[in-house]
């Protein structure tokens, strides 16, 4: 008997370590490098001339309004991803109304997609969404699946994500970008994986050990797949690299060079920091060391970049076309926001909105007494609003000129 059981142990023993070997080959089989850019844009962050400020009024040249219909089915708490396609606006809000709205390029409501719940074609908490403009379909992140939907918000199915730590999503020529953060176990993790629309995985890329230096904390930059009006870009804590997606290729499109990257031994300590407590470690004044970028945005005339470098955040503004580039600090003296965010662009336009650092109220009070110029038609839309309507989306348009000699 006890030889049978010995003989019956070592038998799954055996197969569990077939199991596994499987799946690693197969995980290998997945692991994708990334293609060679023979115009690669390098920039050394140590020799950089960081301007003291950079305002908008030489960055943009004018301003389009577009209030968000306000009522009872639409009424949004915080705008934390917004998407252009086709005249269409999508605004997620995350955190208070927890669904996913669709206006026209008016801002007037046309829908919701999804609805908060636990049955099929409901999600519990919207985290990320993709606009699949291919298959005309529309893909919500839930918690631990991505839920697939028409246009017109028809569900069509799930895909399970259990097996990831999704942060951020999107979509390609029918292929779904899974931006994720290696389980903390997971020494061999990476950090990006291509989906069908079935699930299946296709691709793989981006080993967390040698990307990321080994950051494994759940701690992120506001979007790391930032779409774009070519392509998508691909950013991270800590990389040097940003990379694009273009054609399921993961293509290195601009490197960073400095001296004061981060040690192995820092790495470990920054690791074993509480979440909480994180940030405050990281902030640039307490470190000597280069913490990669913290936003990305990018149209036809012009690429914006935040970094977090040792004492300081500038932004790295850089013309598409020539490579010309300037670091420096930003300042809104068009609308007199305090912090700059981009929440998304379109071909010739970056696009805020009034409820990141900038209230409704504010907006209101300075077209009234003059220090916000909008033409008339654009300043009747704003003295039209109340404070508490949904929140303003605001295009900038580009200067054509900026960084062109």
């Amino acid at each position: 008997m006890k030889n049978k059981f010995l003989i019956s142990s070592l038998s799954i023993v055996l197969l569990v370590g077939f199991f596994l070997t499987m799946v690693a080959r197969d995980k290998d089989s997945k692991l994708k490098k990334t293609t060679t850019n023979n115009d690669l844009i390098t920039i050394d962050i140590d020799k950089a001339n960081i301007k003291n400020t950079i305002l908008f009024s030489e960055i943009f040249k004018q301003i389009r309004i577009v209030p968000l219909e306000t009522n009872r089915d639409c009424l949004i708490g915080n705008i934390d991803k917004m998407l252009i396609e086709n005249d269409t606006i999508y605004v997620l809000d995350e955190k208070i109304a927890r669904s996913l709205f669709v206006f026209d390029n008016n801002g007037k409501f046309i829908r919701k997609i999804g609805k908060l719940g636990n049955g099929p074609g409901e999600y519990r908490k919207p985290r990320s969404y993709s606009i699949d403009t291919k298959n005309k379909r529309i893909n919500v992140y839930g918690v631990g699946k991505i839920l697939n939907y028409t246009l017109s918000g028809d569900f069509i199915r799930n895909i399970r994500t259990d097996n990831y730590s999704v942060i951020d999503i999107a979509n390609q020529n029918g292929i779904i970008y899974v931006d994720h953060s290696p389980f903390m176990n997971d020494k061999d993790g990476t950090l990006l994986t291509a989906f069908d629309t079935d699930g299946k995985v296709l691709n793989t890329w981006l080993p967390n050990s040698e990307y990321t230096h080994g950051f494994r904390q759940q701690m992120t930059t506001m979007f790391d797949l930032v779409e774009t009006p070519m392509d998508i870009k691909y950013i991270r804590p800590f990389f040097d690299t940003i990379f694009s997606i273009d054609n399921r290729e993961l293509v290195p499109f601009i490197s960073f060079e400095t001296k004061n990257t981060v040690t192995q031994s820092e790495m470990n300590k920054i690791n074993s920091i509480p979440i909480m407590e994180l940030s405050k470690y990281l902030f640039p004044s307490n470190t000597a060391f280069y913490q990669g970028p913290l936003a990305y945005a990018e149209n036809k005339r012009l690429i914006m970049i935040q970094l977090k470098i040792p004492g300081n955040v500038p932004y790295c503004l850089l013309n598409p076309k020539n490579k010309n580039y300037v670091f420096g600090l930003l300042e809104d003296d068009l609308t007199g926001l305090t912090l700059p965010l981009v929440i998304t662009v379109t071909d010739d336009s970056y696009v805020f909105t009034t409820n990141m650092s900038f209230t409704n109220m504010d907006l209101i009070e300075k077209v009234k007494n003059g220090s916000i110029k909008l033409d008339k038609v654009e300043k009747e839309k704003v003295l039209r609003l109340k404070p508490d309507n949904n929140p303003v989306i605001m295009f900038y348009e580009c200067r054509e000129d900026f960084l062109s000699n």
